[in-house]
């Protein structure tokens, strides 16, 4: 997973936006999205998540890899300056149907 923050800091939690690729790019680790750069510019704490993808890992191996990223999300909140209460997700393609089904 990898996180971005806005620019400036603020003592104000800021509300997170968990990025989910679809399964075209494979794997984003350690590589932070264009999205995830424009979603922090605009003071949002960005967060891009990986999961198991197919056709070795069936559902609901996906969903529970994005539910993962939310925990991890919500436990370190403080340490990432974001508000646990405002956590939203995006995705494209696959992505945004294991978005959909985190709850």
């Amino acid at each position: 997973m990898d996180i971005v923050r806005p620019g400036l800091w603020s003592t104000t939690p800021r509300p997170a936006v968990l990025l989910v690729h679809g399964e075209g790019p494979r794997r984003i680790e350690g590589r932070v999205s264009v999205a995830g750069r424009q979603t922090a510019e605009r003071g949002y704490v960005a967060a891009t998540a990986n999961y198991r993808l197919s056709p070795g890992n069936q559902f609901p191996a996906p969903v529970q890899d994005v539910k993962a990223a939310v925990r991890f999300l919500r436990v370190n909140a403080a340490k990432y300056n974001l508000d646990s209460d405002h956590i939203g997700a995006l995705g494209g393609s696959a992505g945004a149907t294991w978005c959909s089904c985190w709850g």
